[in-house]
């Protein structure tokens, strides 16, 4: 029999989470207002921090039933960020890593 993820609520998600690579760390806050295209959910941070880490300023994020996605304004995804359990890890082709945990 096939199981299902369940799809969290911004509510579950939303807070000051604490960013970071091997570099930096930034705080950003997902919030759970959504943004005007409707499906994303408004973030917010340090701009410069931000663009650091993405290669562009995120605008929103999107819970997903294995993670949380980061996006652009127009809700395309800049960054997927899978739930472990020491943190939420996004990993990209370049072996960049970027973990992102729950500010206290």
């Amino acid at each position: 029999m096939a199981s299902s993820l369940d799809l969290p609520h911004a509510s579950e998600l939303k807070g000051v989470w604490q960013l970071s690579d091997k570099r930096q760390q930034c705080d950003v806050s997902l919030t759970d207002q959504p943004l005007p295209e409707g499906s994303i959910w408004s973030l917010n941070g340090d701009n410069t921090c931000l663009a650091d880490m993405f290669g562009e300023v995120p605008a929103g994020w999107r819970p997903t039933p294995d993670g949380i996605t980061i996006t652009d304004n127009q809700g395309s995804g800049l960054a997927f960020f899978a739930h472990e359990s020491d943190g939420w890890f996004a990993r990209f082709a370049d072996g960049r890593e970027l973990i992102m945990r729950l500010g206290k």
